[in-house]
């Protein structure tokens, strides 16, 4: 059984590679997508990312870190069609 992560609570300490802002309390995105994350309250995987305020640059969480094999929970989220 997968350990269920809390994506806002995995944003704590994150920052834009490029600029160094910090990235939690950033708004979480997602949409469906096939090579996505188990989103508590969504039947399809989802892909989720968030959007540094300063440069605008979409972080999809894999590439600050997170493993898709977690099973997610999200606070404050966007979906998207």
């Amino acid at each position: 059984m997968a350990r269920v992560v809390n994506a806002n609570d995995f944003l704590i300490g994150k920052r834009c590679y490029w600029d160094d802002t910090p990235l939690s309390g950033q708004t979480v995105h997602l949409y469906k997508h096939s090579g996505g994350w188990k989103v508590r309250g969504f039947v399809d995987l989802q892909w989720l990312y968030v959007v540094c305020p300063k440069c605008g640059y979409q972080w999809a969480l894999w590439k600050l870190g997170l493993s898709r094999t977690e099973e997610i929970e999200v606070n404050d989220l966007v979906a998207e069609a």
